[in-house]
């Protein structure tokens, strides 16, 4: 029998790759809306996201990202080595006068982010950046101008699990993105989303000096 040659119409063909669950709603879900193979920015479950608020002494300008990451491990549960994060830093002045920054760091798992990027490039999108979700509908709501400057705004996920996350944004800063597990016992979940939500917003008016 001759030897079969490299490239030639006898050699077997590689099976073809099944595609993931997952890559055929994104690829079926950009069909619909006409944006196959478009550029996107990825907004996913934010128990997915570690997003904290901190304060940090004053810095020159040009040492602010390095500073912020250094100051960002106080506040992340796991190493920043095998994390991707991003900061929102800006300038203000404390209850003393005195200039300070203020920051909010956006982290995830790189892992867990390559696993969602590799899904989403085999349903035909071409990833520019990820984000919260509750990102996504404060972006779109200031597009549509229903978001006012200096009031703070909440955004509420629940999960099927029982785990809720509640993000308050003010003035285009994140202050709070916090998790929390509700019980079985539903008279007892009322009085802890009371409790959640009302120390999460005393939260962001002590941070914004805001008297309600």
């Amino acid at each position: 029998t001759p030897r079969e040659k490299k490239g030639s119409r006898f050699q077997k063909a590689s099976p073809k790759k099944t595609q993931s669950r997952e890559a055929k709603a994104v690829e079926q879900a950009l069909e619909k809306v006409g944006a196959r193979r478009q550029h996107v920015i990825a907004s996913f479950n934010p128990f997915y996201f570690v997003t904290r608020y901190f304060e940090m002494p004053f810095i020159p300008h040009r040492e602010w990202r390095a500073g912020a990451s250094y100051e960002a491990r106080r506040h992340i549960p796991f190493k920043l080595s095998e994390a991707v994060a991003d900061f929102h830093i800006r300038e203000q002045k404390a209850a003393d006068e005195k200039k300070i920054l203020a920051v909010t760091t956006t982290t995830a798992k790189t892992e867990t982010l390559k696993a969602y990027g590799a899904s989403l490039k085999e349903g035909s999108a071409k990833v520019d950046c990820f984000e919260p979700v509750f990102s996504a509908f404060a972006r779109t709501l200031s597009i549509a101008s229903e978001i006012e400057k200096d009031k703070t705004y909440g955004f509420i996920f629940m999960a099927a699990h029982g785990s809720v996350n509640v993000s308050l944004t003010r003035s285009g800063m994140t202050y709070l993105s916090r998790d929390f597990l509700l019980a079985e016992d539903r008279r007892a979940n009322e009085t802890r989303f009371y409790e959640e939500l009302k120390a999460s917003f005393d939260f962001v008016a002590a941070k914004t000096a805001d008297h309600r």
